[in-house]
């Protein structure tokens, strides 16, 4: 909301400092902001990444950096935004087709990570949500507040919107190395494109790339592994049996032929 001089609050029971430091919280003006535009958001994360980076700061930066080292390399291939946050990545694009090769692109590299890794302390799994509406970005409120136009650098890093919440949310429900799909997306799509169906997301059934459904069906049986493993190191991964059973449940549902 607007602040000006109408809204302080100019009570005489405020104590004196209060009044002689009123310029000092930030200014902002929402009325200056620009539309948002309706488009796709998609959060993807290194499951675990707490515990991990309790355990291990040079595994977590490991796990950590590989996301968005294979998130930079696919918006190589396709014209996508990225917003990092620490243990994850915002994707958001206007092109359903856009965001959905970036996702198999990053889940393929991840998975072929995840496969040949040889030491089951070093492997990491990612899963994702994607959502669709409007947001705003950090450059769409240049105008809004001096402060903000004055570090344009870093307003073009923040990203505003429902999607990024439903998209968050969405991917607790995500099976690993898996996507889910919020409801936005199987109701709303932009003009000209067909809204998605189904709780989730087949990234290896997309024949974007050659060869994906075979990397598909090896990621579950090293999943099945790595599972069995980790039931026999609960305590040193601070990784509970029900949310491995939870994990690797979802995991067979979600790799399922039938």
């Amino acid at each position: 909301m607007t602040s000006d001089a109408s809204q302080v609050n100019t009570s005489p029971k405020l104590p004196p400092v209060i009044m002689e430091r009123k310029n000092e919280p930030p200014f902002f003006d929402e009325s200056k902001l620009l539309p948002p535009t309706n488009e796709y958001v998609c959060w993807l994360d290194v499951m675990g990444s707490q515990s991990i980076m309790l355990r291990s700061l040079g595994i977590a930066s490991n796990f950590v950096m590989k996301l968005h080292s294979a998130a930079i390399l696919a918006r190589e291939v396709y014209p996508i935004e990225l917003y990092p946050v620490i243990d994850g990545v915002y994707v958001c694009s206007d092109s359903q087709s856009h965001i959905l090769n970036f996702v198999n692109r990053v889940y393929s590299a991840l998975a072929l990570t995840f496969i040949l890794e040889t030491n089951s302390f070093h492997r990491f799994v990612i899963r994702g949500g994607l959502a669709y509406g409007p947001i705003i970005r950090g450059k769409e409120a240049l105008a809004c507040a001096d402060i903000l136009s004055g570090h344009e650098d870093y307003a073009k890093r923040i990203l505003l919107g429902m999607p990024l919440a439903q998209a968050y949310q969405t991917e607790r429900q995500a099976s690993p190395f898996g996507l889910a799909l919020h409801e936005s997306v199987r109701a709303f799509a932009p003009s000209g494109q067909s809204v998605m169906f189904g709780t989730y997301w087949k990234w290896w059934l997309s024949h974007y790339q050659a060869g994906d459904d075979i990397i598909a069906s090896e990621l579950f049986k090293s999943l099945k592994g790595h599972y069995a493993w980790c039931l026999k190191h609960t305590i040193s991964l601070s990784y509970g049996k029900e949310d491995i059973d939870k994990h690797r449940a979802l995991a067979e549902e979600y790799f399922s032929t039938d």
